[in-house]
């Protein structure tokens, strides 16, 4: 998984690049991201997964990114684990304190990683998952690779063009509460709709949703530690453990993600002010 968002500046070059029609307002993305080094705004669902398709990668599912948001805290609200006094020093959210001196976005990476070596997982702008959006889905989802609204990572991005239903944003953004910043906080956000969004991407292995996913990790198996290159840019996440998502912010374990021995790696939102979440 990218330890950041996706920046305005590689957004760019992915227009350039590859003729990309962008139907956005770089207005807007000028307004709210200072330069090319903060995170692309005003990007649909449709924007960010044809970047991910481009740069070899894909959007994350939802299960994959709360995984990856927890940074190996079990069963903590936030990132940094339970305390919301210190929100200030982890997260761009509504207003300024602390470390969080901005009005708008934040540069990426502005504060500390989380346990995996992820820059703001909460906070900043919301995020795009692959997933369609199902407010009762995890209560009969499948307990392995779920992927809400579809059974095959590659078939949904091969055809992502002709995607019509509300998907996933998670991690909240500036102007949002801090009950957005929580790791379990959801959004339903129109795929279509230029809002105030961004995205990540990770490399890794495509996978079936369901029990006949298979996999050869078993639950009693945790995720390896993160490990970091020499230029402290990759972190390798195997994406199989027993903690993955939990809605209602305990250690209770209710999704597990396999990935066949396949690592997530690490590659590289302007917010909505009001987030639903459970």
């Amino acid at each position: 998984m990218d330890n950041s968002e996706v920046t305005v500046g590689q957004f760019k070059k992915f227009v350039e690049q590859s003729g990309y029609s962008y139907q956005g307002d770089w207005n807007t993305v000028a307004t709210y991201s200072l330069g090319d080094e903060y995170p692309m705004v005003s990007v649909n669902w449709n924007d960010a997964t044809a970047y991910a398709k481009w740069a070899g990668k894909r959007l994350p599912t939802e299960a994959e990114w709360e995984y990856a948001a927890r940074g190996g805290l079990i069963g903590k609200r936030y990132p940094w684990g339970d305390d919301e006094k210190i929100a200030r020093d982890n997260a761009n959210y509504e207003g300024t304190g602390g470390k969080d001196t901005w009005g708008q976005t934040a540069p990426v990476g502005s504060f500390e990683a989380n346990g995996y070596g992820l820059r703001n997982m909460a906070g900043n702008v919301w995020e795009w998952c692959l997933d369609e959006y199902d407010g009762s889905y995890y209560s009969k989802s499948p307990a392995v690779n779920p992927l809400s609204g579809h059974d095959s990572i590659e078939v949904l991005t091969d055809n992502y063009k002709s995607v019509s239903s509300n998907r996933v944003l998670r991690g909240g953004n500036w102007i949002n509460h801090t009950a957005n910043l929580r790791v379990a906080a959801r959004l339903n956000g129109p795929g279509h709709e230029y809002g105030p969004d961004g995205f990540r991407c990770v490399s890794g292995s495509n996978f079936t949703s369901g029990p006949s996913a298979g996999g050869d990790f078993t639950s009693n198996e945790v995720a390896s530690s993160s490990e970091e290159t020499s230029s402290g840019e990759k972190v390798f996440l195997p994406l199989a453990g027993k903690e993955v998502l939990d809605l209602a912010d305990t250690s209770v374990t209710k999704v597990q993600i396999c990935q066949s021995k396949q690592s997530i790696s690490q590659c590289q939102h302007y917010s909505r002010s009001n987030g639903s979440s459970l």
